[in-house]
């Protein structure tokens, strides 16, 4: 799936699988330097975070995941502040510029933007992280790995982090063709494990069947609206407020967790954004019965 990611890009000029996300702190933001080592400190826990892709020779498999021999932590992160008067509007433009653009692939795909500025004393930090790399629940734990609970900082270690032996395209196109010659034979004994355990391989078919079929409704296309239609490389980033005891509430009624198990949450989200669709067009897109913008979602 995440070759997937990679593919898709090059086969769209304006999609781009990045994710964003923002965290925004009370008090006065840290000075770039001290954010640089804080990072820095916390890179060999993330080594995802100093590797960058590698196509094989003549496409022989997926990309590959490969040591940047050039790391440059001061490229992927940035600083910017906001303009008067550092409002949610500003900050969302801000996050529309850096999503519009692409991740290079020459280097790891990933970018902080520490941002000064904002309204109230407030500094920002945005994430910009390709999909290929984490998903949403990962870059949620990047966080927590970013912010201690205590006030004392980690000693810098990017010292500690060396790149590996870069692998030779001659390597790669080896590597690759031999996974293919084995794919025959690991299907084979794929087969032979599920015939020797049959009640196994049918209790899986069982609940692959049942998940498929909870998620049947969400796959059904939508209706033409202002929600759909060609993608252009302009992006507009914007949020809705709602209150956490509501989110919970939603939550114990329709049986999802907070961390796993949220396919009966996606289906409400997939109910609300369908009637969404379904509902009065206005001038800034389409509005659900609860007031709710469903582009938020």
């Amino acid at each position: 799936m995440d070759a997937q990611f990679i593919d898709a890009e090059d086969q769209d000029a304006h999609a781009s699988f990045a994710i964003a996300s923002i965290a925004i702190f009370e008090g006065p933001p840290p000075s770039y330097d001290d954010f640089l080592s804080a990072v820095a400190g916390r890179l060999p826990d993330i080594p995802i975070y100093r590797r960058k892709l590698r196509t094989v020779p003549l496409r022989l498999g997926p990309p590959v995941w490969v040591d940047d021999p050039e790391f440059d932590l001061r490229y992927h992160v940035r600083q910017t502040a906001l303009p008067p008067p550092g409002g949610d509007s500003e900050l969302q433009a801000l996050v529309a510029r850096v999503m519009g653009q692409r991740l290079d692939r020459d280097y790891p795909l990933w970018e902080f933007w520490l941002v000064q500025g904002l309204s109230g004393g407030r500094w920002a930090l945005v994430s910009k992280v390709h999909h290929a790399m984490i998903d949403g629940v990962a870059g949620i734990d990047l966080y927590r790995l970013m912010f201690d609970a205590t006030p004392e900082t980690a000693a810098s270690a990017a010292g500690t982090c060396n790149a590996g032996e870069q692998p030779s395209a001659l390597t790669l196109a080896v590597q690759a063709a031999a996974e293919m010659m084995l794919l025959p034979a690991k299907t084979v004994l794929a087969l032979a494990a599920a015939a020797a355990r049959p009640e196994r391989s049918i209790r899986q078919l069982r609940r692959t069947a049942r998940a498929t079929a909870r998620l049947a409704a969400a796959a059904w296309p939508a209706a033409s609206s202002s929600l759909s239609g060609p993608i252009g490389r302009q992006r507009r980033y914007a949020w809705s407020r709602a209150s956490l005891t509501d989110v919970k509430e939603i939550k114990r009624a329709l049986g999802g967790t907070e961390r796993r198990g949220p396919c009966r949450y996606q289906q409400w989200l997939s109910r609300t954004a369908g009637a969404s669709r379904r509902g009065p067009e206005a001038s800034h897109g389409a509005i659900t019965d609860s007031g709710v913008d469903a582009r938020s979602w």
